[in-house]
């Protein structure tokens, strides 16, 4: 167990789920600082969270698209959203791509591959290019 003046880390936890855990926020910025929130940005990440849980099986939204129906959020939120959340997470988070129909490289592990797997699995097609047809799969906004 890893002790700190904020958190205490147990094994197997992250320090992003530890501060999760109180409320708070962790997020990178462009220059690479980490920066801890406090519970305002929270209700933020709960509203992109229902939208995501929205997107019906088979069909993708973009990270803009997320963000515009959310209000108040910008596509690069909707992404650190989604790197927060759990691997056990009931979010789809599969279906939320880019802004050129197609899945957005991941820095780390084998995300973007797992990404365009689950897609397959539900039915959703990839060009020659690695991109999806909004036309055809394409979610066009909550009901």
């Amino acid at each position: 167990m890893v002790g700190g003046g904020i958190f205490t880390l147990t094994p197997g936890s992250s320090p992003g789920q530890a501060l999760r855990e109180r409320g708070h926020v962790c997020r990178v910025t462009g220059d690479g600082i980490g920066v801890m929130e406090s519970e305002e940005r929270a209700p933020v990440y709960s509203r992109i969270l229902d939208v995501i849980r929205q997107v019906p099986y088979g069909q993708v939204a973009t990270y803009g698209q997320i963000a515009l129906i959310v209000g108040d959020c910008t596509p690069r939120m909707v992404g650190y959203c989604l790197a927060s959340l759990d691997f056990d997470s009931d979010v789809p988070w599969q279906r939320v791509i880019n802004h050129k129909g197609m899945v957005s490289p991941r820095s780390t592990g084998h995300g973007s591959q797992l990404q365009r797997e689950l897609l397959i699995e539900e039915g959703v097609e990839f060009d020659d290019k690695g991109r999806i047809s909004f036309r055809k799969f394409g979610w066009m906004e909550p009901e």
